[in-house]
């Protein structure tokens, strides 16, 4: 059960944050010299202040920019130009083995070296690589999947 110091925490914690948010989405956040304490005019001056020079002149705000207004075009960022692709041709890795929609291959890190397929229908299949002229049924799932979702 927490304690009502810690939950106490939680919320000043909390309410600091909500209070840091609405000043930054409403552009209410003011720089260092904003923040400066008027102490008012020096005795002589007879306003009636703390003492001291008076602060800065109060400067009118401008209005904060909507920060959801939409965004402006950037025409200055581009991507450079694609490097050149090179000499290179698709060859078919295992001209022999035939697969209904396959979905995955990889292999099962097991020191065999056998290559595993997954076929969409539910059917899985392993060969090995280096005598890839056919495959067979790793485990045959079609019926647990039906057709309707191939």
């Amino acid at each position: 059960m927490r304690s009502a110091r810690y939950e106490a925490g939680l919320f000043v914690v909390a309410l600091a944050l909500g209070c840091l948010m609405a000043g930054v989405l409403t552009g209410c956040a003011k720089s260092d010299e904003e923040f400066t304490l008027d102490r008012g005019a020096d005795a002589a001056g007879g306003t009636g202040g703390m003492g001291g020079n008076p602060g800065p002149e109060p400067q009118p705000e401008a209005p904060a920019e909507n920060p959801l207004a939409p965004r402006v075009d950037n025409t200055t960022c581009s991507l450079p130009p694609a490097p050149p692709i090179g000499d290179m041709q698709l060859v078919e890795a295992f001209p022999d083995l035939d697969f209904e929609r396959p979905i995955w291959m990889g292999h099962a890190h097991d020191g065999t070296d056998r290559l595993y397929v997954i076929q969409q229908g539910g059917i899985i299949s392993m060969f090995d690589p280096d005598n890839p002229t056919e495959s067979a049924t790793f485990l045959n799932l079609s019926v647990k999947i039906g057709r309707a979702h191939v």
